[in-house]
């Protein structure tokens, strides 16, 4: 099962932790497929204004058995260890 991970840009403190060293984790493990930073994009509603968020700076895409898995992996997340949202997206498997 794959899933989407996006990393909001409201750490409440700074990153400290080592991005190279959590991407070869991953990357060891088999459960990494891809992930890229984001730059500002755009917000949009037929009618209205969009509701406020805080804008995803970035995305990892894993393979995990389950959400737990998934998870368990966001815990050593740089973005996540300095107080950011995270959000976690299982992928529609296509039959």
């Amino acid at each position: 099962m794959e899933f989407l991970v996006f990393m909001h840009g409201d750490a409440t403190s700074p990153e400290t932790g080592d991005w190279d060293q959590y991407i070869g984790g991953l990357m060891a493990d088999g459960v990494f497929c891809g992930g890229s930073s984001l730059s500002p994009g755009a917000s949009l509603r037929l009618q209205g204004d969009p509701a406020p968020t805080s804008a995803p700076v970035g995305f990892i895409r894993l393979k995990c058995r389950d959400l737990d898995q998934a998870r368990e992996l966001v815990a050593q997340n740089p973005a996540f260890l300095a107080g950011a949202s995270i959000e976690i997206f299982p992928l529609v498997e296509d039959e």
